[in-house]
């Protein structure tokens, strides 16, 4: 899930942006451009649930889990929460660009 997001138009022109991909907030961002408005919802990130996570637990083995629970607590800060105000305090989620000029 932790992949950035970009939705480019065919003029080369960014439309929308996100750092995380949040896959309700990108399918409305889509929507709304296909629509021909601007895409000015903002993608917060959203953790996976419980059961994801225990199941790729599982499957990862001991070494893995461990890692993850010794690294827990700053990929909640650092994502969960740092990101998700860093997404909240942006006013626009595209700065405005020109068309690009090809030579």
């Amino acid at each position: 899930m932790p992949n950035a997001i970009y939705i480019i138009d065919c003029d080369g022109i960014v439309q929308f942006k996100a750092p995380l991909n949040n896959a309700t907030t990108t399918r409305k961002a889509l929507q709304t451009i296909l629509a021909g408005k601007p895409a000015k919802m903002k993608s917060y990130f959203k953790p996976a649930t419980p059961w994801v996570v225990m199941s790729t637990a599982k499957r990862a083995g001991h070494g893995p889990g461990k890692d993850f629970v010794h690294g827990l607590s700053r990929l909640i800060w650092n994502v969960l929460i740092k990101n998700n105000i860093r997404t909240f305090l942006k006013r626009g989620n595209v700065a405005p660009c020109q068309k690009p000029e090809w030579k």
